[in-house]
């Protein structure tokens, strides 16, 4: 591997600046052990700081607990996409998804979320009635965070309201 080239990708994400060269499986244990060492020493440097991007993507590791790879091959095509396209953004993880996470974003991208608790899906249902846009891939919020069936999906939940857009991998609609 290329050891200087790692470590300043890594630098450069530890600086907000993204990593643009910071890819899965590329890098050693020692690189990888160094920032894990010193993400946990400078810990508190993020707090408070607040994204410029205009795209949140979301990204609920918890998916892959329920088997739900469609959650994950979306995301990484979304990634995949966005990147290609020079268009910067967040991954919204679930530590971070709670009432006002997503005030900054011009548009939240919900790529086949089908595990979402109620406060979850309520998080989404005030940020389109505060003006937001979301973007919904396939199947959202089918299930609860323990595996039960909702009554209602949150494409159930939010219709046709101005805001909203549905979307299948290939196909989108308004």
């Amino acid at each position: 591997g290329n050891y200087h080239g790692n470590m300043l990708s890594n630098a450069e994400a530890a600086a907000g600046g993204g990593g643009a060269f910071v890819q899965p499986g590329i890098g050693t244990t020692e690189e990888t052990h160094f920032w894990g060492e010193w993400f946990k020493k400078h810990a508190g440097m993020y707090e408070g700081m607040e994204s410029v991007h205009d795209v949140g993507v979301v990204f609920f590791a918890e998916q892959m607990y329920w088997e739900d790879l469609i959650h994950v091959d979306s995301v990484y095509r979304i990634r995949q996409a966005l990147s290609d396209n020079h268009i910067l953004f967040d991954l919204l993880v679930e530590p971070h998804f709670g009432a006002g996470d997503l005030r900054g974003f011009k548009v939240v991208v919900v790529p086949s979320v089908q595990y979402m608790s109620r406060e979850q899906m309520g998080v989404l249902i005030d940020y389109i009635a505060d003006g937001g846009r979301l973007v919904i891939i396939g199947d959202c919020g089918i299930f609860d965070e323990r595996g039960r069936s909702h009554e209602h999906s949150l494409r159930d939940m939010l219709g046709t309201q101005s805001g909203v857009y549905y979307a299948e991998i290939g196909r989108a609609s308004c």
